[in-house]
């Protein structure tokens, strides 16, 4: 009677609570209030910029992309859904656990559950009405089951979870390569603005009293033509000058962004002009384009991704026949009954079948043939996308030839332009409004020069970007920002060609190509002198070695004089 009444009282309880959570469920949301949203955004906008380290001193490129990488929000959205995609692994290895089922019962009859029998031959009763079920009992029962198919399947999707973990780290993977190649962008612009704002800004003011003057002149005819000429000249200046204004003053709040700094925050870039008007702070890859494919694709992100979706796609046709398989289930299970009339209230019991839909096995050949179409889908944009790579490789190489030629004219340029000023400020003493003149196209020369060298660090950081080399080592997990600056100034602008030669001789070894040298291979191989890495350095899963080694470089910078405008 204990049992009976403890039963009883719990799945009164459980019927009364469901009861309430339905009721509850079954009422409309509430609007959004203004109250819960400005809740909401104070939460966020005090953790958006929290737990990071302060910015004191003046930023250097190579902590700017250690900021990046730390403190980005794409990335560390990157981050959690690498995170996720690990979870989903755990929980598809969970449904190959059995199953374990529990089950109460109160039952409450309001009347006596009777029963008879009689005679199939003669139909006379054979057994009075009798009683054989109390009016009021319990049951219990916890069952152990195991289904072969769904272990199976689970196995199998369990896998493919797993692949979707690496899947989601080559995304990431991606996303750490955008924001390296939008700091260096936004970084040498910056500074550009950094350098040059005060002094256009003083220009634009100078010449636009300088045109007011001019406009004042009304001496002759001849006069008022070559002020007009003047005029011309100087407003044409000043609108090209606030054109490169334009593009120099947002590159300071996109750096911010990219950082996580908050948009309006002051702070100051570690650059000056000779590193800028110095062509040998850019370094070169010095590898011709066959050798520059073949480590694009070997380890360009998106390229190892869609080797992994084929993966996925080629066990999804192995997931489609097994599911079409009759399943064989096992089950064990322990029993309570509180009936009195029972000689055995309690009992274990055990069965087996095999259950299959055979609806399945009829329509297999269509789903396998869908199957097939995906992976053979999978297939086709993965060589398109072979295709996609070898030339963006191509085009940022040549890119990058074509800055560091405009690069070395705008730099000449300017140099001219200095000289010729010069003999004029020697020769003659030019008027107020030529002087003027004179300040500014030097500043235009001088700003073009700033645009042609980020230009220059674009392109660079574009055909890096193109090959997909990582600005950090797969076990490269610095503490802080400074260290994780240093390991990517090492890795990033100290490139020689030797760190590529295991990956390339392997490829030797394995004969790969590229289409258009199908006859003739020849995959540069270096001897190390100044710089080695390991291959498992560059990309996860180009090499087979687990020993990595820092990158090595012994290399000078060049100073240059400071330009003087």
């Amino acid at each position: 009677m204990k049992l009976n009444n403890l039963m009883r009282q719990l799945l009164l309880t459980l019927l009364l609570g469901s009861s309430l959570i339905l009721g509850a469920c079954s009422q409309q949301s509430e609007p959004l209030s203004v109250d819960e949203q400005v809740d909401v955004l104070d939460e966020d906008l005090k953790s958006v910029f929290a737990d990071q380290e302060a910015l004191d001193k003046p930023l250097t490129l190579s902590e700017a992309m250690a900021r990046g990488i730390l403190y980005n929000l794409d990335h560390r959205v990157s981050v959690m859904d690498a995170m996720i995609a690990k979870g989903e692994v755990d929980i598809a290895l969970l449904e190959v656990l059995p199953s374990l089922d529990a089950q109460g019962k109160y039952i409450k009859r309001d009347e006596d559950n009777v029963i008879s029998a009689r005679s199939a031959d003669s139909g006379v009763q054979t057994v009075p009405p009798s009683i054989f079920q109390e009016d009021e009992r319990t049951t219990a029962s916890l069952t152990l089951g195991y289904d072969v198919l769904d272990a199976g399947l689970a196995i199998i999707d369990s896998n493919t979870a797993s692949d979707k973990v690496r899947i989601a780290e080559e995304r990431r993977r991606k996303v750490v390569h955008n924001i390296i190649q939008d700091v260096r962008s936004a970084y040498w612009r910056a500074a550009s603005a950094q350098i040059l704002n005060d002094h256009i800004e003083e220009l634009i003011a100078e010449g636009k009293t300088m045109v007011s003057e001019l406009d004042k002149e009304h001496k002759s005819n001849y006069s008022s033509l070559v002020s007009s000429q003047q005029q011309m000249r100087l407003l044409e200046t000043m609108h090209s000058l606030t054109s490169l204004k334009a593009q120099l003053s947002t590159a300071k709040i996109e750096l911010a962004s990219l950082i996580n700094l908050p948009p309006r925050a002051d702070y100051v870039l570690a650059v000056d002009e000779e590193t800028i008007f110095n062509p040998n702070t850019i370094p070169e890859l010095a590898l011709d384009p066959e050798s520059l494919e073949l480590v694009a694709l070997m380890i360009r992100p998106e390229i190892r991704e869609d080797i992994l979706m084929q993966r996925v796609a080629a066990r999804d046709i192995r997931r489609t026949t097994l599911s079409a398989l009759p399943g064989l289930n096992a089950f064990f299970g322990y029993n309570n009954d509180s009936n009195d009339y029972l000689r055995n209230n309690d009992w274990t019991e055990f069965s087996m079948s095999i259950t299959g839909n055979l609806i399945n096995l009829f329509t297999l050949p269509v789903r396998i043939e869908q199957a097939k179409n995906k992976e053979k889908l999978t297939q086709m944009r993965r060589r398109a996308l072979v295709v996609a790579i070898m030339s963006q490789v191509n085009m940022a190489r040549l890119r990058m030839d074509l800055a560091q030629e405009r690069f070395g004219i705008v730099r000449q340029l300017a140099s001219v332009s200095r000289k010729m000023r010069n003999v004029v400020s020697d020769n003659s003493k030019p008027s107020p409004s030529q002087t003027l003149e004179m300040d500014m196209q030097a500043a235009l020369n001088r700003a073009q020069l700033h645009m042609a060298y980020a230009e220059y660090q674009n392109a660079y950081g574009r055909l890096l970007n193109s090959i997909g080399m990582d600005p950090l080592p797969p076990t490269g997990n610095a503490a802080s920002v400074s260290e994780m600056a240093n390991v990517i100034g090492q890795r990033i602008d100290n490139i020689s060609p030797q760190i590529f030669d295991r990956l390339l001789a392997y490829l030797q070894e394995r004969n790969l190509q590229t289409t258009y040298r199908v006859n003739d291979v020849q995959v540069v191989h270096a001897t190390p002198k100044e710089q080695s890495e390991d291959v498992t350095d560059i990309a996860p899963a180009a090499g087979v070695s687990e020993n990595t080694e820092s990158v090595q470089y012994t290399g000078n910078a060049v100073r240059t004089p400071r330009y003087n405008d």
